[in-house]
């Protein structure tokens, strides 16, 4: 037997391509969006919308990167995690967010 997989704070865990046991954090678990042309199904606020870099998303919603960075932390917004470090940000979520404050 390769070892036991260990379970994540979240109770979730599976076997990387060698074998080894890999646990996936909340935000890896979401479902990846579809992309149709340039728009994204984004799961979280069930629209098709852009995916916004960071900094233009704290540009459009007049707050600094530090608070969408909070907002991505907290679920309130979909995120997707681009080439490892950086993230793009649902617009349709964030809209709601600043909006609405969801």
């Amino acid at each position: 037997m390769l070892g036991s997989a260990r379970l994540s704070r979240q109770g979730s865990a599976t076997l990387s391509r060698r074998g080894a046991p890999r646990a996936f954090s909340e935000q890896e678990q979401m479902v990846s969006p579809k992309v149709v042309g340039e728009q994204v199904r984004c799961p979280l606020c069930n629209e098709y919308s852009q995916l916004l870099r960071v900094s233009k998303a704290a540009k459009l919603a007049d707050v600094s990167r530090r608070t969408i960075y909070r907002y991505i932390e907290e679920g309130t917004v979909y995120a997707v995690r681009v080439a490892g470090k950086t993230y793009r940000v649902c617009s349709g979520c964030l809209l709601k967010q600043v909006l609405y404050g969801r």
